[in-house]
């Protein structure tokens, strides 16, 4: 997977980026909305795979769970090849 192009072609397909959060090696994660709704795309990249999310969120409660929303993008990602005890 060519994560350059991936990102290029995604810009393209959403146009205007309300908010970029993070664009690096690892990670590709901004925001696209209106007054209704925030969608955040979050695109995580291990060198021959992505993992993609969206998450929605009402533009009132942002701001609230601010902390819920980082650690949902944290979690988005490639599942681990054996998952701790207890862990599922």
């Amino acid at each position: 997977m060519n994560w350059s192009m991936h990102k290029a072609q995604i810009r393209e397909a959403f146009g205007h980026l309300k908010v970029l959060h993070e664009d690096s090696d690892r990670r590709f994660w901004f925001e696209i909305g209106d007054e209704k709704r925030i969608t955040h795309y979050i695109a995580t990249h291990d060198g021959s795979s992505a993992c993609i999310g969206l998450m929605e969120i009402h533009p009132t409660a942002a701001p609230i769970v601010q902390d819920t929303t980082n650690r949902i993008v944290d979690s988005i990602g490639p599942a681990p090849a054996s998952w701790p005890p207890g862990s599922k």
